[in-house]
């Protein structure tokens, strides 16, 4: 996990460095540095940092539209690497590919895309099956915040502090760049309305934090192209905008340490007591059933 989370900060390096120069490549490479999302699941040994740098590799290869062949190959390469990361990520790629098909000038391959996109999620439900998270019903009916993005989304902005800046971007954005600002919009809420709609659905819980670090790469390229456009105005709103992003870092940082401070179970512990082949009382929070592992 952390190689994958030092992999999506170089990631973040080069990119803001091509699209915006040196001021771009630190602003986009230090706030993911200090990202509470990728902070937080970067110390798990878990599948969930590969997830945010396969959609950092798919949002990048697709953002900025180029006839390329490179280009091309890195959009259905960027398909496949996120389709395969998690089993969650049919969400993002059906919501971002109906996103280009709507803002990009090459609707064909956006399309091809999404279509792929599609497929892939249907294949996956017909192979994993429902029933596999059948133990996600339960925790649907009794965490409300399990079946409603406010709370999840609330934490990835970085609480008050960091929802206030990126707010202030918003609408700063709005009024610099209309078309910028609700294409980015529709690229941070399409996944999260296909959940929505997709949870209540099928009564499954899908709206946990680690379910949604693909979230990350589009706040920070928020933040990178509204700082581009910033840098083509008068040196009051350049000031203003050096404070939108020290709110912002402050609010990551302060959502950072909170998390690292958070106490985990005792893995350590219970590995260490299976392995010595002691008897062991389990107490679970999800329904165990001879249909679900």
């Amino acid at each position: 996990s952390v190689v994958f989370s030092l992999m999506t900060t170089t990631l973040w390096l080069s990119y803001g460095y091509r699209r915006v120069g040196l001021a771009g490549g630190l602003l986009a490479g230090l706030l993911h540095s200090v990202f509470a999302f990728a902070i937080y699941f970067g110390r798990e040994t878990r599948m969930y940092s590969l997830f945010e740098l396969t959609s950092t590799f798919f949002l990048l290869s697709t953002y900025w539209e180029s006839d390329s062949r490179g280009t091309q190959i890195k959009s259905y390469l960027g398909t496949f690497f996120v389709a395969i990361s998690h089993y969650l990520s049919v969400v993002p790629l059906i919501g971002w590919s109906a996103v280009n098909v709507i803002f990009n000038s090459n609707r064909r391959r956006s399309l091809i895309i999404c279509a792929i996109t599609t497929v892939l999620g249907i294949l996956f439900i017909i192979i994993v099956r429902l029933e596999s998270l059948q133990w996600q019903v339960s925790k649907y009916q009794i965490e409300e915040n399990s079946r409603h993005p406010g709370s999840m989304l609330f934490e990835l902005l970085g609480n008050w502090t960091g929802t206030a800046a990126m707010f202030g971007m918003l609408i700063f954005l709005i009024w610099k760049s209309q078309r910028v600002a609700l294409r980015l919009g529709a690229y941070f809420f399409a996944p999260v309305i296909l959940a929505w709609l997709a949870s209540a659905y099928f009564q499954r819980s899908v709206f946990m934090p680690r379910y949604f670090i693909f979230l990350s790469p589009i706040a920070i390229l928020f933040v990178l192209i509204a700082f581009q456009e910033s840098l083509k105005y008068s040196r009051k709103i350049k000031l203003g905008f050096l404070l939108l992003l020290i709110v912002l870092f402050s609010g990551q940082v302060q959502e950072s340490i909170k998390k690292i401070a958070k106490v985990n179970p005792p893995w350590k512990e219970a590995a260490m007591l299976l392995n010595s082949n002691a008897p062991l009382k389990v107490f679970t929070s999800r329904p165990l059933s001879l249909q679900t592992p």
